[in-house]
């Protein structure tokens, strides 16, 4: 079955660091995930790098009152500026 799309209007949240005020909370390069019940993601401030951990993974996206996460930092690792791949390019 096709997949069809639609333009919609959602609201953007960030997490704003509860330590300098100026950066917003972004999931850490290591992924690193507490098991707990929900689950919580390490996040680092983009201005001070403070760590914390989150139960959702910023920023999110908000629509009719549901809080929808973005779907790359779940499917892929994040890496860090000039890492290699798996095959070493």
């Amino acid at each position: 079955m096709p997949i069809t799309e639609k333009i919609v209007s959602v609201n953007k949240r960030e997490y704003v660091c509860d330590s300098c005020g100026q950066g917003v909370m972004r999931l850490t390069y290591e992924m690193s995930v507490l098991d707990t019940n929900p689950r919580q993601y390490v996040h680092h401030c983009t201005h001070c790098k403070r760590e914390c951990y989150l139960t959702v993974i910023y920023p999110v996206l908000e629509f009719h009152e549901k809080l929808f996460m973005q779907a790359e930092p779940l499917r892929y690792s994040p890496r860090e500026p000039n890492s290699k791949t798996s095959n070493g390019v």
